[in-house]
């Protein structure tokens, strides 16, 4: 990687005129070899207790597995970044930057789409199905690609980001409306829209509670 790729993408970089370079991941099991101090303990409440205790992270003594966990699980969501052997390989780098992308969004990589139709090339054009023939067709495949043609690959993911993104507005003011017709439908018929807990003496809760 260090050997090879940086440098091309370093010397691409500079003769198009940009300082950074950026290297976006999916989460494919080679990018994703969690740094040791990621991995997550066994199930186990003293195993977890002596991670949590290795991470500095404190606890009670009586909480249960669940908790325990609870706490593992949101150290390690606050931590993507820096959990993974190919991030911080990168990071020492000057001038790379890198992006992961969402779980099972490989939709938004551009180089799934070259693979697709490298492959597609080799499927169609294959008679023989021998191994020679096979790899000779893959190096053909790759000379179906034009310069002009990776900005489209590059739109076509930006496209797809954006729907995404318009999807997920629609589902929020969806759900808007749907939270305020609720409330309107609940002043019509004379409720109280108060927390109902605002409403609670601390001497006699249960006494109000309308069961």
């Amino acid at each position: 990687m260090k050997e090879v790729v940086v440098p091309r993408l370093k010397e691409f970089a500079r003769l198009n005129g940009y300082d950074t370079d950026v290297i976006v991941l999916d989460n494919a099991s080679y990018h994703s070899r969690l740094m040791p101090q990621f991995r997550r303990p066994k199930r186990v409440k003293k195993e977890i207790q002596q991670w949590l205790t290795d991470h500095r992270i404190e606890f009670g003594a009586r909480e249960l597995v669940a908790e325990l966990w609870q706490k593992v699980t949101d150290f390690l969501k606050n931590h993507v970044g820096d959990r993974y052997y190919m991030d911080d390989y990168l990071k020492t780098e000057e001038g790379i930057e890198t992006v992961r992308l969402p779980h099972y969004h490989c939709d938004f990589n551009p180089i799934e789409k070259c693979w697709a139709r490298r492959k597609g090339y080799v499927a169609k054009q294959n008679t023989t199905s021998k191994l020679p023939d096979l790899i000779k067709l893959w190096e053909e495949s790759a000379d179906i690609f034009k310069p002009e043609d990776f900005p489209k690959l590059f739109a076509h993911c930006i496209k797809l980001e954006d729907d995404y993104w318009d999807i997920d507005t629609k589902e929020d003011r969806i759900e808007a409306v749907g939270d305020e017709q609720a409330d309107e439908d609940a002043a019509e018929e004379g409720g109280d829209l108060e927390p109902l807990d605002q409403d609670l003496d601390d001497n006699n809760d249960l006494a109000l509670l309308p069961f």
